[in-house]
């Protein structure tokens, strides 16, 4: 069997285990991001209040940039896995280098 079939597989008749997965790499990938975080504003506070609170502040910046690119790259994906699959490869292409641009 093929990794796609079984991937397949997989979604279908077991899609708690499917969840469990891609759950599972969210939450490590938003836990490097806290991480990032937490290491900035340690090292900042040495520099004094000022420093640690402009960290603090920028921080709801951030992730709001970061659900920002998730969402266009969700959203890029699945419009391009869209078209690749109806066989229409030039509106992939042209798809893929837009949302790069964004």
């Amino acid at each position: 069997m093929t990794d796609a079939s079984e991937n397949l597989k997989t979604l279908l008749g077991e899609p708690k285990k499917a969840i469990r997965s891609m759950v599972l790499a969210f939450f490590i990938a938003m836990a490097v991001v806290e991480l990032n975080q937490f290491v900035d504003t340690f090292w900042v506070s040495g520099l004094g209040a000022v420093s640690s609170s402009a960290v603090a502040t920028s921080s709801p910046i951030y992730g709001l940039m970061m659900c920002a690119g998730l969402g266009i790259g969700v959203g890029a994906t699945a419009t391009i896995a869209f078209r690749l699959g109806s066989g229409d490869f030039e509106a992939a292409n042209r798809l893929a280098a837009n949302s790069l641009l964004l």
